[in-house]
């Protein structure tokens, strides 16, 4: 009895320690004219990531990729309400008034996600 209790527990903290987006807390928006990604492999893609760290505690947050759809994160609040996510503590309520949100790409052969920045241009250069 205690090798399945000890087993069950294990499974429940390797579930939390593996975040991964809720497949219920976002929507997703597809271009009819997307090639080379299903919108069930997007979603299935998602739902393996972490883009909890996108998810605003009270706003939705439109995330674009590059292929042509977008993802659209719950707010934190509306994925709680959902029984989606347990905690909501962690969730951000704005981003900072620098902060850009990057255009994302996903492979469609490896379903991999990337996230591409726009370089900062920190230095000032004058002309001579």
């Amino acid at each position: 009895m205690k090798k399945y209790i000890t087993i069950i527990i294990v499974s429940l903290i390797s579930s939390v320690a593996f975040s991964q987006t809720a497949l219920h807390s976002f929507e997703c928006h597809v271009q009819p004219t997307i090639q080379g990604l299903t919108q069930s492999q997007i979603e299935t893609n998602i739902s393996k990531g972490n883009f909890e760290q996108y998810r605003l505690m009270d706003k939705r947050t439109t995330l674009s990729f590059d292929n042509g759809f977008e993802v659209i994160l719950l707010s934190a609040n509306e994925a709680a309400h959902l029984g989606l996510i347990a905690n909501t503590a962690g969730y951000q309520t704005a981003y900072p008034v620098s902060y850009k949100l990057p255009v994302f790409h996903m492979d469609p052969q490896q379903g991999w996600t990337y996230a591409a920045y726009a370089p900062k241009n920190t230095k000032n250069y004058k002309g001579r």
